[in-house]
């Protein structure tokens, strides 16, 4: 069995540690989650940057073919068929370019502004978990500070007892 020393024993333990420690874990928690959602918001925004730059690569190389095509005549040699490849090729880069303009459109509407909420959700989360840690650091701040006070009372007690007590000791001697 351990015997506590003196101070040990003058020190009242915080009634609510338990929630205050439960809060920490909390908070704790809510900060990994809150950088997750901040890695998968990092990560959506690079791929949105990737799409963003295949858009702009094939609507250029669109612009480019149509440019060269509407520079060249037709040869007189030109058959028919190398007229519909050409057309076919055009309307190739065109559907590219129209379904990377799409896909890029609908990821930010889509997987972006999901991260994005998410991440705005777990921030809310990481600070009302952080306001109620601090709420509870507070209260036991105050705790500790009024058991001080009452301990300071207790001493000034005890010395002003044994202060009257050497005085009546004084006044009535035989």
């Amino acid at each position: 069995m351990a015997v506590s020393s003196g101070l040990e024993a003058s020190v009242k333990r915080y009634p609510l540690q338990e929630l205050l420690e439960l809060r920490r874990r909390d908070e704790e928690s809510a900060a990994t989650a809150w950088a997750a959602a901040r890695r998968r918001v990092d990560l959506a925004e690079a791929e949105a940057g990737r799409m963003a730059s295949r858009a702009a690569e094939v609507r250029a190389r669109l612009q480019r073919a149509e440019q060269a095509a509407d520079s060249a005549t037709p040869a007189p040699r030109m058959t028919g068929a190398e007229l519909a490849g050409r057309a076919h090729y055009l309307t190739r880069l065109r559907d590219a370019a129209t379904r990377a303009a799409a896909d890029r459109d609908a990821f930010r509407v889509g997987a972006l502004a999901t991260a994005r909420a998410e991440e705005r959700r777990a921030a809310e989360a990481f600070a009302g978990k952080r306001g109620a840690r601090e709420a509870s650091e507070l209260h036991e701040a105050q705790f500790r500070a009024e058991e001080r006070r009452s301990e300071e009372r207790r001493e000034e007690e005890a010395r002003d007892d044994a202060a009257g007590a050497a005085r009546h000791a004084r006044l009535h001697r035989p």
